[in-house]
């Protein structure tokens, strides 16, 4: 089983918008791969908090660390396991650089990864990052100036 990647680029003004997205489905593969017959099923909910990052202004060659949190359900029956990519692999500028990997959550519990927006060129970006499997999504934009 390999990551489903889409990726749509479009123009807006003199900048360009890059949308991706990035799945990996980390616990169907790992099923896939010890033989059993079935995906494991949800055991818990999670929210993402913010829901949306927005770097605002960033200078090219520079970069900015925001944070995000994920918690689980204090309602959940058990623990919430998940994977959080490092990398949104269409959409580069875009890295988390704390957190990432794969993790277990108890209920009422809380994760803290830092996202890194480092934009290479000028133009507006846009992207969102799925937390596996189906856990949830992020957005991040940020836009960097012609210097």
């Amino acid at each position: 089983m390999k990551a489903m990647r889409d990726r749509t680029t479009e123009t807006r003004g003199s900048g360009r918008v890059a949308r991706t997205t990035l799945s990996i489905g980390l616990a169907a593969l790992l099923y896939a791969c010890s033989g059993e017959s079935a995906a494991p099923e949800q055991t818990g909910a999670v929210t993402i908090s913010p829901e949306s990052i927005d770097f605002f202004t960033v200078a090219v060659g520079e970069s900015m660390d925001l944070s995000f949190r994920v918690t689980a359900d204090a309602n959940n029956s058990d623990d919430v396991h998940g994977w959080i990519p490092q990398v949104f692999e269409a959409c580069d500028v875009f890295h988390v650089i704390e957190g990432d990997g794969p993790f277990t959550l108890a209920p009422g519990a809380t994760l803290t990864a830092v996202m890194r927006f480092s934009p290479t060129s000028a133009g507006s970006y846009w992207s969102y990052m799925h937390v596996s499997p189906n856990l949830g999504t992020l957005e991040c934009s940020g836009w960097a100036p012609n210097n």
